[in-house]
């Protein structure tokens, strides 16, 4: 049996559909990659399926293969420094998720239009494939959007509006609850909010920000040292105890009795100021 496959709208479709798993895992786990980065890891996997019609590889291969390429694209997309295999590994389960979902939804699409017996007969070569295409096209788009925005709510479930006062200087933060995020105070037990440095310049003194002890009492008892394991070894954080702090999640507001821990997050939290612990 011979099929007639048009490479160009093969190469489309599959980069078109990778293009969409991929920027609906960015809304799931709230990153920005660049959008060129977004084309690169898509034109790989459109690249990777025309490939593939060329080559006779067992189920078990082709599933071996299948995951090293999507592992490849999850690099290229969502790769940054400093990022550690355990929040690689979450990007990687959820591209695979939604990639399933997408794959599986396209199916029933497609098997749906069969049942319907369109008059697809009078139609030969290419003027099918297109008319396919154009069904499908819009659909695809409609479950796409309306899955974005699904993400989206869910996503917004887990941020949170953070106000403190620190040593009588009011900051809101904008902040995202990381399951990751176990620090606790080893005396007191307290949670820790981490908040990116460069927020807290205006609202605590360089003795407190900087690495040095500070002198000055009233400031050193406001000091914490929350100790921290990193794939790089064990570490101190230095966390600042807020004169007042409440959290808000859009719902309700309520006070909360939380440690305030600063270092650099960069672009790894992009779009928010801090990490908070899970309720």
């Amino acid at each position: 049996m011979v099929q007639e496959v048009y490479i160009d709208l093969y190469f489309i479709v599959n980069a078109g559909m990778d293009f969409l798993c991929l920027a609906l895992t960015s809304a799931l786990l709230h990153q920005k990659p660049r959008r060129l980065r977004l084309l690169l890891g898509a034109g790989i996997g459109g690249l990777y399926a025309c490939l593939s019609l060329l080559w006779g590889l067992s189920p078990a291969q082709a599933l071996a293969t299948d995951l090293a390429v999507i592992s490849l694209c999850c690099w290229l997309v969502f790769w940054r420094r400093g990022n550690g295999v355990g929040r690689f590994l979450r990007v990687l389960g959820a591209q695979l998720l939604i990639s399933a979902f997408l794959g599986g939804t396209m199916t029933l699409l497609f098997s749906w239009l069969n049942r319907l017996k369109l008059p697809m007969e009078s139609m030969g070569g290419e003027g099918l494939t297109v008319w396919i295409l154009a069904i499908l096209a819009p659909l695809s788009g409609f479950f796409t959007l309306r899955g974005g925005r699904l993400l989206g709510r869910g996503g917004k479930a887990k941020q949170l509006t953070v106000e403190a006062v620190l040593l009588g200087k009011p900051i809101t933060l904008r902040a995202l609850v990381d399951s990751g995020n176990l620090l606790r105070d080893p005396v007191s037990g307290r949670g820790v909010i981490v908040a990116d440095r460069d927020r807290l310049k205006q609202q605590l003194p360089n003795a407190l920000l900087d690495d040095a002890y500070p002198t000055d009492h009233a400031l050193a008892c406001r000091l914490r040292l929350i100790p921290i394991k990193t794939a790089a070894g064990d570490g101190v954080l230095r966390a600042v105890l807020p004169d007042s702090l409440t959290v808000s999640d859009g719902k309700t507001c309520q006070a909360a009795d939380y440690l305030i821990a600063f270092t650099s997050l960069g672009d790894r939290v992009e779009g928010f100021d801090a990490l908070c612990p899970p309720a």
